[in-house]
């Protein structure tokens, strides 16, 4: 498994493709926007790579604009889960469904 700029591995052979840019561009928005810090050359070029595949992986999820900004932000703002794999939506779903 290959080391990215961000020092995060690249997916595994079972890993959700989704979930693996979200976990990488969420670290980066958590830099830039809760930490106020500048992204590197490196990282940049790492964020517009990853940030047009999690684009072009939403679109074929069938996923809004809207939804796609949302499932980024989660986590990075708020206290929902960094992970949304198929196991981790599926609890964090449940459990949002027993608050209401």
């Amino acid at each position: 498994m290959a080391h990215t700029p961000s020092g995060q591995h690249g997916p595994g052979l079972f890993e959700d493709p989704l979930a693996s840019h979200l976990s990488v561009l969420r670290s980066y928005a958590r830099l830039a926007i809760i930490e106020e810090r500048t992204l590197t050359d490196a990282q940049e070029l790492e964020k517009e790579r990853r940030f047009k595949k999690f684009v072009e992986l939403g679109g074929f999820y069938r996923m809004s604009e809207r939804e796609m900004v949302s499932l980024l932000l989660r986590g990075v703002v708020n206290d929902s889960p960094k992970c949304w794999c198929a196991r981790c939506r599926e609890a964090f779903e449940q459990d949002e469904g027993s608050r209401e």
